[in-house]
């Protein structure tokens, strides 16, 4: 009997798909942002217990992706297997996005903390669950390279309005309803959006393969065995962590290089923002042009070079041209990096006869992880090379420090994925035509 592969689901509508992006991103955006402002301040729980519960979910967030990918991959049910972790999933993010914007009035400092620890730990443990889940599935459901463009061009330009929304939109809700309010829009929001994309597809049962999931640690060292996805998480730490320097440094080089007012800062991540979102198009002809992993690498290319006028530009015009010009190679790497990483997750595939899609994408959140500690490690050398400690001791020059902040780091930092994501693309082009053609349907394979 020859070996069967899995099948491929059938094609999605890519808005509909989106929604499910929108829908998690929207509540996961306000409780990001405004979660340790509502405990800390309003709610007055000490900062040390602030700080000690996020301590100990970074901990548990970093540990949790594969733990979950690992699982989703070996489940089998007549339904699939992200459908079901899906389904379960909704209600219990629910239940997650009201309750931590809502203790009870009577609890004392530890009682608050607890509900605070308990709530933040199973908002991640849900967040994980569904997010792993949902990407695992964008490779099975769009199974061509420009299906996938178009279909991730969608679902970031829909995940940008969460994220404007759940940033700008926020205050305007709790001001009005208190923060419970807020997170009851939220999540009334989020959970239809949701809702909305469960219902638009279906996913085949999953047939026994001839080699089954290996145990997580074989699993692991496994993909890591792959050069392209070595490769590949290279990059994506690496430009995960020049994006979060350029988002952490924002305010800080407007109001130390620039000279803005607080409420200016905001133009900026606007001018950013507003190119990201209908950057998407550009980057969809770019790729009819050229393939993913080439196009991935002008889209960092352009970022970097898209860096170097914040060395001198003082205006506030000239400023946010810049941040406009930066807004579109933002964009192209939200876009390609997941259809770069669809090639590598079909490749495997045909390799091994079994999908791990999700491990692919949970051992990548690791990176991220990562590159979060590093972002924190950057703001070090401003110390070290410009004596800059906090708001209270600037330095000699913090104007220079933030410049360096904003350009200097983040260019190396992408120089080094230019150059990587050049060996990917060669490495990729090695593997072609096989792993450009969609995974063979169960129908397709004669016993």
């Amino acid at each position: 009997m020859s070996q069967k592969t899995p099948s491929v689901l059938p094609r999605a509508n890519p808005w509909r798909y989106a929604l499910g992006e929108f829908g998690l991103s929207l509540p996961g955006f306000a409780i990001g942002t405004y979660l340790v402002f509502f405990y800390s301040d309003v709610l007055a729980l000490p900062v040390t217990l602030v700080a000690i519960a996020r301590a100990i979910n970074s901990v548990w967030d970093g540990l949790n992706d594969p733990i979950f990918a690992h699982l989703s991959d070996r489940t089998r049910t007549r339904w699939g297997r992200r459908r079901p972790w899906l389904w379960v999933v909704l209600p219990l993010n629910l239940i997650a996005w009201l309750a931590i914007w809502a203790p009870p009035r009577s609890l004392d400092a530890q009682a608050l903390f607890a509900w605070f620890l308990v709530f933040l730990l199973f908002s991640e443990t849900v967040a994980t669950m569904s997010w792993v889940n949902y990407n695992a599935l964008f490779p099975r459901l769009f199974t061509t390279e420009a299906q996938r463009v178009r279909a991730n061009a969608i679902r970031k330009a829909l995940g940008q309005v969460a994220l404007i929304g759940g940033i700008a939109l926020s205050p305007l809700l709790y001001s009005r309803w208190g923060f419970a309010g807020m997170g009851a829009v939220w999540a009334g929001i989020g959970s239809l959006a949701f809702l909305l994309f469960l219902l638009d597809f279906r996913e085949e049962q999953e047939v026994p393969v001839a080699e089954a999931v290996p145990n997580f640690w074989r699993n692991v060292g496994d993909l890591l065995k792959n050069p392209a996805y070595r490769l590949y998480l290279g990059i994506f730490m690496l430009s995960t962590l020049a994006n979060t320097l350029l988002m952490a440094g924002m305010p800080f080089y407007a109001k130390y290089a620039l000279g803005l007012a607080e409420g200016q800062t905001s133009l900026l991540f606007g001018a950013v923002f507003v190119t990201a979102i209908p950057g998407v198009a550009l980057w969809i002809y770019l790729t009819r042009r050229w393939r993913a992993a080439r196009a991935w690498q002008i889209a960092l290319a352009w970022l970097m070079l898209a860096l170097l006028p914040l060395i001198a530009v003082r205006s506030l015009w000239g400023s946010l041209l810049t941040a406009a010009v930066i807004g579109l190679g933002l964009s192209g790497g939200m876009v390609l990096g997941d259809v770069v990483l669809g090639q590598i997750i079909d490749d495997d595939a045909r390799r091994h006869g079994q999908p791990r899609e999700a491990m692919f994408y949970g051992l990548a959140a690791v990176l991220a992880r990562l590159s979060g500690l590093l972002n924190a490690q950057s703001f070090v050398l401003l110390t070290w090379l410009f004596g800059y400690v906090s708001g209270e001791q600037l330095g000699p020059n913090p104007d220079a420090a933030f410049r360096f902040f904003m350009v200097v780091i983040p260019g190396i930092v992408l120089l080094l994925a230019v150059g990587m994501a050049g060996w990917l693309r060669r490495t990729l082009s090695a593997a072609q035509p096989a792993s450009m053609t969609p995974i063979a349907s169960v129908s397709d394979v004669t016993e």
